[in-house]
């Protein structure tokens, strides 16, 4: 019952670090996708407003006093006030789209990006993988960013395992089944530095 507990806990935590990072192409993209490109994306035969909303330029764009985003301040962009309102003649998705209003995550998840500046990103795979600066002190690559991402959330990695608990934990791995006595022995007594 505690593991569980504290798994939850984990995953919890987890996922509000993650959350707590707002990127385009993963976060914002498929809101703007599922709720609002239908009629305000590329297709000119089924779009609103001659409104872009796939198009940072049209996005951004000055219309008349008011723009649909406005970079760093959500309070003054048109989205923010159209996904919000309780108005129906205002709100998007209008009721009769058939397209659910967003959920609260969904508006605070785009409230944090137009805060954040409304970065337009290209799509994920169009973007050149970036070789991330490693510590020579790390041990091995993954060390140094589990150690980073501890550090982060104010954890410290816990100590090295002893000798038993790494034969249960490679043969859990490996087979699925707890070692024998006797492998654990024999791992036990095995004193070369390959053991």
């Amino acid at each position: 019952m505690i593991p569980a507990a504290l798994l939850a806990v984990t995953l919890l935590s987890l996922n509000q670090s993650i959350a707590d990072e707002v990127r385009f192409s993963r976060d914002v993209l498929p809101i703007l996708a599922d709720r609002c490109f239908h009629c305000h994306g590329p297709d000119a035969a089924h779009r609103e407003a001659e409104l872009r909303l796939d198009v940072r330029e049209s996005a951004v764009a000055d219309r008349g006093g008011y723009a649909a985003i406005v970079p760093a301040d959500p309070d003054a962009s048109e989205l923010m006030r159209r996904i919000t309102t309780d108005d129906t003649d205002l709100l998007m998705p209008p009721p009769d789209s058939h397209r659910k209003p967003l959920a609260d995550s969904e508006v605070a998840t785009l409230r944090q990006w137009i805060a954040d500046g409304a970065e337009w990103g290209k799509h994920w795979s169009f973007e050149p993988p970036v070789r991330p600066e490693i510590d020579a002190s790390a041990t091995h690559p993954i060390d140094f960013f589990v150690r980073r991402r501890l550090a982060k959330d104010g954890l410290h990695p816990a100590p090295p395992a002893d000798r038993h608990t790494l034969i249960r934990r490679v043969s859990f791995d490996l087979t699925g089944l707890p070692p024998t006595w006797d492998e654990v022995r024999g791992f036990l007594d095995d004193e070369s530095d390959d053991a």
